[in-house]
């Protein structure tokens, strides 16, 4: 009988993931009656990408390849790039933050008022989502 060596069984973290996509999917089927259409699709979509990527992580073979996974951590250790990104979230910041400004600040009290507990109705809170998206993808847009 051929024993099993070290390399056969997977590592404790594959079999953690993997439990906890089981019972992420089990949870998932159990609530499903409770989900919208749209938060059963996006669970099932969610659930299959993980237990995809646990699939191929049991396999031995990583979806992008070593190369891939060689130059993202290769360019990601530069200087320039830090100093690029940091850039980028603050001036993301900044921009989401005066939008904040710009819809809380004139609700009274000016600045200090922001910190405080403000409510929205529905029709305000989606128009400002849509707002809070529209600078977001703004910002991206010009960075790109």
């Amino acid at each position: 009988m051929p024993s099993l060596g070290r390399s056969f069984w997977p590592s404790w973290q594959v079999v953690v993931g993997l439990l906890a996509v089981l019972a992420g999917a089990a949870a998932f089927w159990h609530f499903r009656s409770q989900l919208t259409p749209w938060q059963q699709i996006g669970g099932a979509v969610l659930v299959g990408l993980l237990g995809l990527g646990l699939l191929s992580r049991l396999s031995g073979r990583s979806l992008f390849g070593p190369i891939l996974f060689y130059d993202l951590v290769r360019s990601a250790r530069r200087g320039r790039h830090a100093f690029l990104r940091c850039a980028y979230l603050t001036a993301l910041l900044c921009m989401l933050f005066l939008l904040y400004l710009n819809w809380f600040g004139h609700r009274g009290g000016g600045i200090d008022s922001l910190w405080t507990g403000q409510t929205l109705r529905f029709n305000e809170l989606a128009r400002f989502a849509e707002a809070f998206f529209e600078t977001f993808i703004a910002v991206q847009f010009v960075v790109v």
